[in-house]
């Protein structure tokens, strides 16, 4: 019988496939440790870039993979004004954050919170600009029938609104006529007078007053459009 030869051990080809093992680990590891070079945020209006980076947890700068997606998003979608956040990763060590923000409606001076298209009311502790200012006190019930008419006008629209005050209306012997009205403050001094079944009307305010030469005074909005000019 033939004694079978033993394997000698092949100290370069060994030494060289180590050392290709170790490239291959390092490389991988210094790809894990690399910290985001870029980060980008689109759609965000109301919460600066700066708040939603620290809110992210990015606020450092650190591995692209330290944070998940979706930890990432559900972090920002904590900032209340924000409605959803979509997180994207890219090749470069970049990070792509595209954010739908939550419609503002008005602040609510009687309980000095902010009311968002949601339904949700918050606390005032943004500085915020430009949103309407609700004035009075209103009945719960009717609150919310407003605010669910009210969300229908386009930002743009609630951005020209400076003021909205509940306002019944009453005859000669102060008698209860119409309960459910409310006076709208235009920034370039018009009044519109609604009510919660056509205040979502005000979406078609500035082609009505460019059809009035852009006069001013009072416009009615109801089955019949009423203005009287100041």
């Amino acid at each position: 019988m033939k004694k079978k030869k033993k394997k000698k051990l092949n100290i370069k080809r060994t030494f060289v496939f180590l050392l290709f093992l170790y490239i291959i680990l390092y490389s991988g590891y210094l790809i894990i440790k690399q910290p985001i070079r870029h980060i980008e945020i689109t759609g965000n209006s109301l919460i600066s870039d700066a708040d939603i980076i620290r809110v992210s947890g990015l606020k450092d700068y650190p591995s692209i993979f330290k944070y998940s997606s979706n930890k990432i998003r559900k972090n920002i979608e904590n900032i209340e004004l924000i409605k959803s956040a979509k997180i994207k990763k890219w090749f470069g060590f970049k990070v792509l954050i595209e954010i739908e923000e939550n419609k503002i409606l008005f602040y609510y001076q009687n309980t000095d919170k902010i009311v968002l298209s949601d339904g949700r009311v918050i606390d005032n502790k943004y500085k915020l600009s430009g949103i309407p200012i609700f004035y009075n006190e209103i009945d719960e019930e009717l609150f919310n029938k407003f605010v669910n008419k009210f969300k229908e006008i386009s930002s743009n629209i609630i951005y020209e609104i400076s003021t909205i005050e509940y306002y019944p209306n009453y005859n000669e012997a102060s008698e209860l006529i119409e309960s459910d009205r409310f006076k709208i403050v235009m920034n370039d001094g018009n009044t519109v007078i609604a009510d919660t079944r056509t205040c979502n009307l005000l979406n078609k305010y500035n082609d009505i007053f460019a059809s009035l030469n852009d006069k001013k005074g009072t416009l009615y909005l109801n089955d019949n459009l009423v203005f009287i000019p100041y």
